[in-house]
């Protein structure tokens, strides 16, 4: 049996018309639910993950359904023939965004310098010896998240500053066609978090 092969494709929906978006970049006004719980582990390929639901003020849900259709539009776009695995979810009549963002990326060797944050980071005891291992190896990347008044929010306060937050999401959206036995087995769609800017 022949191991999956994937390529991925980075999308850019700057290209489509933006009604209104502010800056050139991928953006979605929501309400913040929550953190997809998977299992707390500290490994170089940890995500923070983040869900993201309709907004409750009525003046944001154009904005929602506008950047919903969005997805799904370069989605349909780009996939065809197989089976489909988006970032959008519909569950109990309500829609749904997932989105990621690594916790670590790989330390500048050439600084010769240790990270700061992760030399001080404070987990929990059966997951110190795996953030031990990556001390050296490893530095945090931090999630660029912005108050209301446009300040950097501290990596420490992100979550509870995001708890039920209304927020205005940039991302940028990536594409794998995953193949097995030089079949085409399924497209994934996963959207990366590049800044969270919060609304109220």
């Amino acid at each position: 049996m022949a191991s999956p092969q994937s390529h991925h494709t980075r999308l850019n929906l700057t290209s489509f018309p933006h009604c209104g978006w502010r800056r050139a970049t991928n953006k979605v006004l929501g309400r913040h639910i929550g953190q997809l719980e998977r299992g707390i582990w500290i490994h170089e390929k940890a995500k923070f993950s983040l869900l993201l639901g309709e907004p409750q003020d009525i003046s944001f849900r154009a904005d929602w359904v506008n950047a919903v259709g969005r997805i799904n539009g370069a989605t349909s776009q780009i996939a065809s023939g197989a089976t489909i695995q988006s970032c959008v979810h519909t569950e109990n009549q309500s829609t749904q965004i997932r989105f990621g963002a690594s916790v670590f990326q790989p330390l500048d060797v050439t600084a010769n310098m240790l990270d700061n944050i992760i030399q001080s980071w404070v987990v929990d005891p059966e997951h110190q010896v795996g953030l031990d291992q990556l001390k050296k190896t490893h530095q945090i990347d931090c999630l660029r998240v912005f108050d209301v008044d446009d300040k950097p929010v501290p990596p420490r306060d992100v979550v509870l500053v995001l708890k039920g937050a209304m927020v205005e999401v940039h991302f940028s959206m990536r594409h794998w066609a995953i193949y097995h036995n030089k079949e085409l087995a399924k497209h994934v769609f996963s959207c990366t978090i590049n800044q969270i800017c919060i609304l109220k």
